[in-house]
């Protein structure tokens, strides 16, 4: 059953990452337990050389000090707690090196939060993937997205 679930969303991703529209946010049920986000951004490296991380972890929360992307699974009710099991990862065309996307002063890239996600029960309710934490390193120093620039980034809706 996980080979069948992790190949389908093999299948999902390869298919998004061909075909969709940088900016898409979008979730898709595999089955009645498991869904597929996807949840774009870009970043314009306008004022120095940006470090951005390739990890996400859907627990770090907007005033957590993690080196990590942080997201919130949640539905009309709030954050969710019927979670089993998250696999996710940052993917970019930015130049990867060791765990950090590399850019440099004056460019941009568009990145996205890929992240498979298995519920206890089925799924029968809309679930959003909102980012809570992006930090980001310019020249070396880490810093953070505040809130009001998390809040422009477009969450990724699963619509049921």
């Amino acid at each position: 059953m996980k080979t069948k679930t992790i190949l389908v969303a093999l299948c999902l991703i390869t298919g998004y990452l061909t075909s969709a529209p940088a900016t898409h946010a979008a979730g898709y049920q595999i089955n009645d337990t498991t869904v597929l986000f996807f949840t774009p951004f870009s970043i314009s490296a306008s004022y120095g050389s940006f470090g951005i991380p390739v990890v996400a972890d859907h627990t770090a929360s907007y005033f957590d000090r993690v080196d990590v992307i942080g997201y919130e699974l949640a539905d009309a009710s709030g954050p969710l707690t019927n979670i089993a099991n998250v696999s996710d990862i940052v993917l970019s065309n930015a130049p990867l090196v060791g765990t950090r996307y590399e850019m440099a002063t004056g460019t941009e890239a568009m990145f996205t939060i890929v992240s498979i996600v298995t519920f206890t029960e089925p799924i029968d309710t809309d679930i959003t993937s909102n980012i809570t934490k992006l930090p980001f390193w310019v020249d070396g120093r880490r810093t953070t997205l505040h809130q009001n620039q998390l809040d422009d980034i477009a969450p990724s809706l699963l619509k049921q």
